[in-house]
């Protein structure tokens, strides 16, 4: 039947190309465009096919009749006939709307993304304002990453139809992608009401709570992303780093593994569940990891770069600079493999290689804010280690043997007096006891303060344990524990910068806090720090080592 009817349909097209220099009859065209569109009505496109094509047989130049049999090619999945029939109605018809629409709704399905942006505009100037028309173009404009433009667009959609929860969510992305992450969670909070049985908008309203540091509400959106669509790889992954974030470290490593169960050969997956397992000290199985995601993608600098400190952080330096090594080779001109066998080599002692792969990575990122401290302590240290030994002093004579005491006996002292004998002495008068004064309020202390404050973090009250910190601080501005505490409630609050400033300087009160090391590396890693966070971390394991 199809055979037939594609034989049918091409000697029609012959004879209607005959009949432009031959016979037409515009009564018999307009009855079979009408018995076309009744046809296409009902869902029958072969017998539209041929009702339009008998209608352009009768009426060489009816626009109608082509633009239908257009869009009844588009619903057999004949594209290119369909191209070229709207493209010919809209020679003869040429601010069609109808014609405009259905050509770029073709352009859009066959991703000529600029193509399909044009012809939906010109629909919507000759007056094709319908929510298909504004969600056509929205999606084209979302692929050509034009946010703002799609964003205008949906808006139109949303307006005309109120009730359809797609446009909210397209919206949501496009604003997620402009980084305005409240914008997106008011759009997927409308498509929640709509469809609360639809996992994605949980997804990315969880993405969007991590974005703006409240991890704990994103594990909440993810986590009822997982129990309705327990096999949402991105969900799993997302809340394993959320976890992250909130130094649940086992967790993470749980929601990893069942993202890797499900999709065994993503680089990616491994490379994140091998951080957490560092943060668990299971150093080996990081190695395994990293060596995995090798395996998967061996030409990825970065997985280098994180199986090198594995590598170092077991005491197996020479393999941990081969690694750091190969990734340079992969890519020279990226920064961070510089800085991270610099980084090795610092804490590894040799100074003066670590100076030359900073001074490269800095040369590579000199907006770098992480690379010049670190090649500012470089220097330091490799200064003091070629500073010249000091010189010994004077030596200073032996001290004069003391003499003996027999020869020399001093004289014994005086004994004391007796005491004054209390029986023979009399008593003063008696007066009347003075008047007792209530006991004055118990002064604060820094580690009365320190306590309440503990006690509000476990509450997972932090901004008012950050309060009971300061007042800490403020009596005894040398306590490391205060300094530490305050700096992992504002790691809660998202406060990362400020919450490294607060570890450091509990690391200088206390140079060996191996918990303060800790935090701080969690902080580094949140912000996308990794050779620092890896510095840290090795710090934290060597203080912790029995």
């Amino acid at each position: 039947m199809a055979a037939r009817l594609r034989l049918l349909t091409g000697a029609l097209l012959l004879c209607s190309t005959l009949a432009q220099a031959s016979q037409t009859d515009p009564k018999r065209s307009q009855k079979a465009y009408e018995l076309g569109v009744a046809a296409a009505a009902q869902n029958r496109p072969a017998e539209a096919l041929e009702a339009f094509t008998t209608a352009i047989l009768y009426g060489p130049d009816f626009a109608d009749a082509y633009r239908e049999r257009g869009k009844a090619f588009l619903q057999r999945k004949e594209p290119a006939r369909a191209a070229a029939d709207l493209e010919h109605a809209l020679r003869l018809k040429p601010a069609d709307a109808d014609s405009l629409q259905a050509l770029g709704l073709l352009h859009l399905e066959r991703g000529r993304w600029e193509l399909a942006i044009s012809r939906l505009t010109q629909a919507i100037e000759a007056g094709a304002t319908n929510t298909r028309t504004f969600y056509g173009r929205a999606q084209a404009r979302l692929k050509q990453k034009q946010y703002p433009e799609a964003i205008t667009d949906l808006t139109a959609a949303i307006r005309l139809r109120l009730d359809d929860p797609q446009p909210y969510f397209d919206r949501a992305k496009a604003a997620m992608e402009l980084q305005r992450w409240r914008d997106a969670i008011d759009d997927l909070n409308r498509c929640i009401d709509f469809r609360p049985d639809w996992a994605e908008p949980f997804l990315e309203r969880g993405f969007a709570h991590g974005q703006m540091g409240l991890f704990e509400n994103s594990v909440a959106d993810l986590s009822h992303a997982i129990q309705l669509n327990p096999r949402l790889v991105r969900a799993l992954f997302l809340r394993g780093e959320a976890r992250k974030r909130l130094s649940q470290w086992q967790e993470s490593v749980d929601d990893l593994s069942a993202a890797i169960e499900l999709t065994p050969d993503d680089a990616n997956l491994y490379m994140a569940r091998s951080g957490a397992l560092v943060q668990l000290g299971k150093i080996e199985a990081s190695l395994a990891d990293r060596s995995a995601a090798i395996r998967l993608q061996p030409d990825n600098p970065r997985a280098y770069i994180a199986r090198g400190g594995s590598y170092h952080l077991l005491g197996r330096h020479e393999e941990g600079f081969a690694d750091r090594t190969k990734a340079i080779e992969l890519a020279p001109r990226l920064a961070e493999c510089w800085l991270a066998r610099g980084s090795a080599y610092y804490l590894t002692g040799a100074f003066d290689k670590a100076k030359e792969d900073l001074e490269e990575a800095l040369r590579l990122d000199p907006d770098s804010a992480e690379i010049p401290p670190i090649l500012d302590r470089t220097v330091e240290r490799l200064a003091a280690s070629n500073a010249p030994p000091p010189v010994p002093p004077e030596p200073t004579p032996a001290p004069t043997p003391a003499l003996n005491p027999a020869l020399n006996p001093e004289p014994a002292p005086a004994p004391l007096p007796p005491p004054p004998d209390i029986a023979k002495t009399a008593p003063p008068p008696s007066r009347p006891a003075p008047a007792t004064k209530p006991a004055p309020p118990a002064t604060p202390t820094a580690d009365s303060a320190h306590e309440r404050a503990r006690v509000l973090s476990r509450a997972n009250r932090f901004a008012e344990a950050i309060v009971e910190f300061d007042h800490a601080i403020s009596l005894r501005p040398n306590f490391p524990l205060a300094f530490n505490g305050r700096g992992y409630a504002k790691i809660r609050l998202g406060q990362y910068d400020k919450a490294i400033a607060d570890f450091t300087e509990a690391i200088r009160l206390n140079p060996r806090y191996a918990n303060a090391y800790r935090n701080r590396a969690a902080s580094h890693r949140a912000l996308g720090q990794a050779v620092r966070a890896d510095e840290d971390l090795a710090k934290a394991i060597a203080l912790s080592a029995p």
